[in-house]
């Protein structure tokens, strides 16, 4: 998350200096980890438990609010945005139909 953190704030300021690679944010998450520990820092589980739901909603959605972001300024723009092929699920797992979140479709009347 460290890392995609700054894959988007490169993105969004036009800045790709600040693109960082994995092993650049294990780095300096390690080194944060070795100061954290000259620190007696005392939480109560409730606590965690709210730090742990933020990471997770904003691991799940601030690239997707960047990913509309950039889809909107592609469109005003008149570009359109390339996607990735889809991929096929394994044949054991039942697919779960998703709309096309970069055109629209399955949104308001797309029956």
């Amino acid at each position: 998350m460290f890392v995609g953190l700054h894959v988007l704030l490169a993105e969004r300021t036009e800045t790709p200096e600040l693109v960082i690679s994995e092993d650049e944010g294990k780095e300096f998450m390690a080194a944060v980890q070795n100061v954290m520990r000259h620190y007696s820092v005392e939480t109560t589980q409730k606590t965690l438990d709210w730090i742990a739901l933020f990471g997770t909603t904003s691991g799940m959605y601030v690239p997707r609010i960047a990913a509309i972001g950039m889809r909107r300024r592609a469109m005003k723009q008149g570009r359109t945005m390339h996607r990735a092929a889809p991929q096929q699920p394994p044949d054991n797992v039942t697919p779960i139909i998703q709309p096309d979140m970069m055109s629209g479709a399955g949104f308001q009347g797309d029956q």
